[in-house]
C-alpha cells in the first residue's frame, strides 16, 4: 500500500476528511466579461462617429469646392482661399451688366469655373460688362461667344486672363488692361475682329500663343517685362 493510501486510510479511521484544493488555472484565451465588451464597443462607436463628423464639417467648410450655391442672378462656388468663383449668370437682359464684388461678405476672386468654358452669358445682348473689384482671374472661355458686348471694364486687381477668355467677342471695341496684369492666355482674344488697338501694361509677363489672332489690331508694343511669348504674335503687322 502506498503512502498516500495509508494517509487516506488513517484520515478515514480518525473521522477526518481531507479536501485537496486545486487552484483553477486561468486560460490565456478566456473572454473578458460581457459588460467590459459592451463598454469597449461603445467607446469605439463614439470615436468613429466623432471622426466622421469632424471629417464632414472640415470637408464642407474648407475643401468642398464642388458644391454650387445660388443668388438671384448667379450660381457660384466657394474657393479654398475663402473667395467666390462666379460660375453662371442666371439673371435677365440688361444693357449694362455689373457683376457683384462680394457675396455674403466674401470677395469675388474668379470668373468662370476652372476646366469649363463660359459663364452662360452668350445668349444675352449686353452692351457693357463691368467686372467686380477684387477679381483676380478671368477663367477659360469666360466670355466666349459673347458677341454683343462693346466694352468690358476690368478691375485693377486683375492678374490673369486665361485662354480663350474673350474668344469671338466680335463687337468688342474698348478694353483697358490693368497695370497689375501678369498673364494673357493662349488665344485669349481670338476672333475679336472689332478690337483695333490694345495697350499692354508694363509688368505683363506671359502672352500665350495666338493671343491676338484674327483681331483688328494692326500695331502692338510688347513690354520689356514679358519673358514668355507664344507663337502667332507676329501675324500683327507691327510688333514693337
Amino acid at each position: 500500500m502506498s503512502t498516500e493510501q495509508n494517509a487516506e486510510k488513517n484520515d478515514s479511521v480518525s473521522g477526518n476528511t481531507t479536501v485537496q484544493y486545486k487552484p483553477e488555472i486561468e486560460k490565456s484565451g478566456s473572454k473578458p466579461p460581457e459588460n467590459s465588451r459592451r463598454v469597449g464597443k461603445k467607446r469605439w462607436g463614439i470615436a468613429i462617429a466623432v471622426v466622421v463628423l469632424l471629417t464632414a464639417v472640415f470637408s464642407s467648410n474648407y475643401l468642398n469646392t464642388d458644391r454650387t450655391y445660388k443668388t438671384e442672378n448667379w450660381t457660384y462656388k466657394k474657393m479654398e482661399n475663402g473667395g467666390i468663383c462666379l460660375v453662371e449668370y442666371t439673371g435677365g437682359e440688361a444693357e449694362v451688366l455689373e457683376m457683384p464684388a462680394e457675396i455674403k461678405g466674401q470677395p469675388v476672386l474668379r470668373l468662370g469655373e476652372e476646366g469649363k468654358d463660359g459663364c452662360g452669358l452668350n445668349p444675352y445682348h449686353f452692351k457693357e460688362i463691368v467686372l467686380p473689384d477684387h477679381l483676380e482671374v478671368i477663367g477659360e472661355g469666360a466670355f466666349s461667344n459673347v458677341k454683343w458686348v462693346e466694352t468690358f471694364v476690368l478691375p485693377k486687381s486683375l492678374v490673369s486672363i486665361e485662354r480663350m477668355a474673350f474668344y469671338n467677342c466680335m463687337k468688342l471695341k474698348q478694353l483697358e488692361l490693368p497695370e497689375g496684369l501678369k498673364t494673357i492666355g493662349e488665344s485669349a482674344f481670338i476672333g475679336c475682329i472689332s478690337l483695333k488697338q490694345l495697350e499692354l501694361p508694363e509688368g505683363l509677363e506671359v502672352i500665350g500663343g495666338d493671343a491676338f489672332w484674327q483681331t483688328g489690331i494692326k500695331e502692338i508694343t510688347i513690354p520689356a517685362t514679358v519673358n514668355e511669348l507664344g507663337g502667332g504674335i507676329l501675324e500683327i503687322e507691327q510688333v514693337k
